[in-house]
């Protein structure tokens, strides 16, 4: 399994109810419906970058579905920052 957000007792501790924190390298927001990044506490939609801290292609994400190069990019937004 890849992980890119997560919690632990010891190094990652997250809130209590949250998905946990972003590990080490990997880029994650909070957007609103205008694809700004929202202040922490404020609802909106999670954003994964696809590109890590160093400017790299993140090697979490996948490169598009099995047979099926039509579904790829529906869920995925260009990067606005």
């Amino acid at each position: 399994m890849n992980y890119i957000v997560g919690n632990s007792s010891q190094a990652l501790a997250g809130a209590p109810g949250s998905m946990g924190l972003p590990y080490p390298g990997h880029r994650v927001a909070v957007l609103d419906l205008d694809g700004n990044e929202c202040p922490r506490g404020t609802p909106g939609d999670r954003a994964l970058h696809r590109r890590d801290i160093h400017g790299a292609l993140d090697p979490i994400f996948f490169l598009g579905y099995w047979n099926n190069e039509s579904g790829d990019g529906r869920q995925v937004q260009p990067a606005t920052h």
